[in-house]
């Protein structure tokens, strides 16, 4: 093999190579094209407009370019710029779909608030349509002489009984409240003013309110005994009574009467001697020792006793 003959094969090799490795570099560039158009597409389906025969226009001509001036030097230099260029492109247009998104969320969520605002509306007039229909309720006649009635009976004062009986009811335990209360008001000027000299003004207001109290506890007690049953008082005897003040005390519903029958056999009981007479016991009462020790001792402490 000669010299000549090397010389060709190595320049036919180096161009094979250079055009072989132009190709892959431009395979490559375009795969990445095609993916970031498929990611693209990921986002959003989008019909075809100028933006994308502009690009795809342009890469055809960069791609007859290419395959006419593939055996310049200059091949990379294209090569970057195209690159960079669908770079560019594609980026511009994912940037604008970005914004088309955003406003479309935008104006989603605009949406969504004035169909809440119309349901809400809705609803309170809805209500307020019940709420007038069942105020609006007209009388009927048979409600109308009803009110009338109460009316005439409101201003004749024909109350019921029972409302009668239940205003007194009211009264006595407002009374029965207001009576505790002033007994706490005593109790506690007592123990507060436990040995403390009050002014004239204030024993005379302590003297009256205890007064109030002994008279409101009189008449509270003496309204408690009016509905009590007694039977008429034995008049043979002074001071003799056969009914039981304490019957009542003493949780026995028979005891009144028990009480009444005690009282006729006593008197029945055979009794000698004069009623005129007075009884022993009258006219002499016993003597105990301690009692006359109890005495003189105390007088021998220096108290005064009367005697």
């Amino acid at each position: 093999m000669t010299d000549e003959t090397n010389i060709f094969a190595s320049e036919i090799f180096s161009r094979v190579s250079r055009k072989s490795s132009g190709l892959s570099l431009y395979q490559e560039q375009e795969k990445e094209a095609a993916l970031l158009v498929k990611k693209q597409k990921t986002y959003k389906l989008l019909d075809d407009d100028d933006g994308s025969d502009e690009l795809m226009m342009f890469a055809s001509k960069r791609m007859k370019k290419k395959t006419e001036v593939n055996d310049d030097d200059g091949d990379d230099e294209e090569e970057g710029i195209l690159s960079k260029e669908l770079e560019k492109r594609v980026r511009r247009r994912t940037s604008r779909d970005d914004d088309e998104d955003g406003s479309e969320s935008e104006e989603e969520r605009l949406r969504d608030q004035r169909e809440k605002e119309e349901l809400e509306k809705h609803l309170s007039e809805r209500d307020e349509a019940g709420t007038r229909k069942f105020t609006d309720h007209k009388l009927t006649q048979k409600e109308k002489e009803e009110a009338i009635r109460r009316s005439n009976a409101l201003k004749k004062g024909d109350v019921p009984a029972s409302r009668k009986a239940s205003k007194q009811e009211y009264y006595k335990k407002r009374v029965e409240k207001k009576v505790e209360e002033l007994r706490g008001e005593i109790e506690d000027e007592q123990y507060l003013f436990e040995g403390v000299k009050l002014t004239e003004v204030e024993k005379r207001d302590l003297r009256y309110k205890k007064k109030i109290y002994e008279l409101l506890t009189e008449r509270s007690e003496e309204a408690d005994n009016v509905n009590e049953y007694r039977m008429p008082d034995a008049y043979d005897q002074d001071g003799g009574r056969y009914s039981d003040t304490n019957a009542e005390k003493k949780m026995n519903p028979h005891a009144e009467q028990e009480a009444w029958v005690e009282y006729q056999i006593r008197k029945a009981t055979v009794k000698y001697g004069s009623k005129n007479k007075k009884q022993v016991s009258d006219e002499y009462q016993f003597v105990f020792e301690d009692q006359i020790d109890f005495i003189k001792e105390s007088i021998m402490d220096g108290d005064n006793v009367d005697l």
